[in-house]
C-alpha cells in the first residue's frame, strides 16, 4: 500500500482508539492498543510500508485476540511485541520475519507447543521472551535455538522435562519455570555458565546436576517446594550467590562448603529434614540477613540461630525474597 493511501488508513484506524496520528504521519514508532477489546487485527493495517518500516513497539495487551494475521511480519523494525492477556493457541510462521525483535511478551494466553512455529528459531536478536501461564507441556525446540537468550520466563505451564537443548542457551541470564512438573535438569544445564537468577519453585524436582556448581555466575537460586534430597557441595563455588531458598523440600544434611559462600544474604533452609547445620552461616557470610530453620530435626542451640542477625546486616532485607 503506498504512502499516500496508508497515512489515511493508519490514521482511522487509530482514530476508532482515541490515538491521534497526524495526517501526513505514517512513520509512527511506537503504537498502543492495549484494553482495546480487539477480536482480529486487520491485515491491511500490516500493508502499510512506511508505518511497517518505523514501528519499533506494538502493545497489543489485554484484548480478545484468538489469532494474528500473517501480515504481522512486515514489521521489519518492530523490537519491541507486547501480546499478553489475549486468547492466542497459535502464531503465525510470519513472525519468524520480525528479524529486529528484541523482546516478546506472551505470558496468559493459551499458546500449545503445536501453536509455536519453528519459524521461531530465526530471531536471532531475541533477548527477552516471556511465556507465563500458557499451555506448554514441553519447551519447544525452536525457542532453544535461540541463543541470544538472556531472559527465558516459563512459569506456571506444565512442562514435565527439559531437553538437552537447553545448553544451547549460553548467554541465559535469568530462568524462571516455577509451577511445572519438573522432575529432573538435563547434564546439558551446567552449560548455562551465564545463569545469574534461577526460579525452579513449585515443581517435582529430586534431584540437582551434579555440576550446579559450574554456574559461577549465578546469584539467587528458588527451589522451595519440590522434593529435592540434596543441596550439592559444589554450590560452594557460586561464590557470587546471594540467595538460596531450599524450603519444603526433603534435604537431610545441608554439605559444610554451603558455609563458604561470601556474598550470601538469604539461606532459607526451612521445612526439610535438616538434623545437623554443619558450619555457623553468620560467620563466612558477614551480610547474612535472613536465616530459616524451623521445620527440621536440629537442636535447640542451632535453632537459635535463625533468631540472631548481627547488627550491620539488621538492615531492610530488600527485594530477595
Amino acid at each position: 500500500m503506498s504512502d499516500d493511501e496508508g497515512a489515511p488508513r493508519l490514521q482511522a484506524f487509530c482514530s476508532r482508539f482515541g490515538i491521534e496520528v497526524e495526517d501526513d504521519d505514517d512513520d509512527v514508532e511506537e503504537l498502543d492498543l492495549s484494553e482495546k477489546e480487539l477480536s482480529e487485527l486487520p491485515p491491511d493495517l500490516f500493508e502499510i510500508e512506511a508505518f511497517c518500516d518505523a514501528l519499533k513497539t506494538l502493545c497489543l495487551e489485554r484484548n480478545q485476540l484468538r489469532t494474528l494475521p500473517d501480515a504481522l511480519g512486515n514489521l521489519r523494525a518492530v523490537t519491541e511485541l507486547y501480546l499478553r492477556e489475549n486468547q492466542l493457541t497459535s502464531l503465525p510462521s510470519s513472525i519468524g520475519d520480525l528479524k529486529e525483535l528484541d523482546s516478546l511478551y506472551l505470558e496468559d494466553n493459551q499458546l500449545t507447543v503445536e501453536g509455536i512455529p519453528d519459524a521461531m528459531r530465526t530471531l536471532s536478536q531475541l533477548k527477552g521472551l516471556c511465556l507465563h501461564r500458557n499451555r506448554l507441556t514441553a519447551v519447544p525446540l525452536s525457542l532453544l535455538a535461540l541463543t541470544s537468550l538472556e531472559e527465558l520466563y516459563l512459569d506456571n505451564n506444565q512442562i514435565e522435562s527439559l531437553p538437552d537443548e537447553i545448553g544451547q542457551l549460553v548467554h541465559l541470564r535469568e530462568l524462571d519455570m516455577p509451577g511445572n512438573r519438573l522432575t529432573s535438569l538435563p547434564k546439558s544445564f551446567v552449560q548455562l555458565t551465564k545463569l545469574e537468577i534461577l526460579h525452579m519453585e513449585g515443581n517435582c524436582l529430586e534431584t540437582l546436576p551434579k555440576g550446579l556448581g559450574g554456574l559461577v555466575s549465578l546469584r539467587k537460586i528458588y527451589l522451595q517446594d519440590n522434593a529435592i534430597t540434596k543441596l550439592h557441595a559444589s554450590l560452594g563455588r557460586c561464590t557470587k550467590m546471594e540467595v538460596i531458598n531450599i524450603e519444603n523440600n526433603k534435604l537431610t544434611k545441608v554439605a559444610k562448603r554451603i558455609g563458604d559462600l561470601p556474598k550470601l544474604k538469604h539461606l532459607l533452609l526451612a521445612s526439610n529434614n535438616i538434623e545437623t547445620l554443619p558450619f555457623n552461616p553468620y560467620e563466612k557470610a558477614p551480610g547474612l540477613r535472613r536465616l530459616t530453620l524451623s521445620g527440621n530435626k536440629l537442636s535447640p542451640d542451632i535453632l537459635k540461630l535463625e533468631h540472631h542477625v548481627p547488627s550491620d546486616a539488621a538492615i531492610a532485607e530488600g527485594d530477595d525474597e
